[in-house]
């Protein structure tokens, strides 16, 4: 049996360069997929894999890990964003625009129980300018979204092979930061006349 688990963030910023650069800012190393409705954000999540059956697993905790793979206490300096905090990266990407996001999460596995095939569960929260979360109907957000969408959450197609798609975490963010570190007395440089109608500008 194999499993997966992946997020889907729709925003509503148009490019994806644009949207692939704040990611790269703080600290995301995530897929950005244009879209006509808007970049999406896409990741992969860890999904956890059992040696031997626990009974906290029917319960609906965790189990808990082998010794040789406990988890370490993170260092002082570890960015306190994850890509793998899809709240958190949602909440972020929020509170930049007065649109919000929608953050769309799919569970799915192959051969689960008696079901056959792929099965699984897609849930949607949207995320107002404020960072706060609300349920929506993740059926309903996929049916009238783009078919890149469902595609993406499904595990239909990987994010590296769509079109004009970028990894944050491989871009060159140097002019972005320069421009970050400047003060507000810095003089911006001069800018070239427009012209118009092949006139400068007076």
């Amino acid at each position: 049996m194999s499993s997966s688990k992946r997020y889907v963030i729709v925003t509503p910023f148009t490019k994806a360069d644009v949207l692939a650069g704040i990611c790269k800012i703080q600290g995301l190393d995530v897929w950005i997929v244009p879209s006509k409705q808007g970049a999406m954000v896409v990741h992969d999540l860890p999904v956890p894999v059992f040696d031997d059956w626990d009974i906290s697993e029917l319960l609906g905790g965790s189990a808990k890990p082998a010794d040789d793979e406990q988890s370490e206490e993170p260092a002082a300096d570890t960015p306190t964003l994850s890509a793998d905090d899809h709240e958190g990266v949602a909440k972020a990407l929020a509170r930049l625009s007065r649109a919000g996001v929608i953050l769309l999460t799919s569970e799915l596995g192959e051969d689960v129980g008696h079901e056959e095939g792929v099965s699984g569960l897609v849930t949607a929260l949207v995320y107002d300018s404020n960072g706060t979360a609300s349920d929506t109907p993740a059926g309903l957000i996929v049916a009238t979204g783009e078919d890149i969408l469902e595609d993406l959450l499904l595990g239909h197609k990987d994010p590296e092979k769509v079109a004009g798609a970028i990894r944050s975490g491989e871009i060159d963010t140097t002019a972005i930061e320069r421009l970050a570190e400047r003060g507000p007395d810095t003089p911006l440089p001069p800018r070239r006349p427009r012209r118009f109608f092949g006139k400068d500008s007076s």
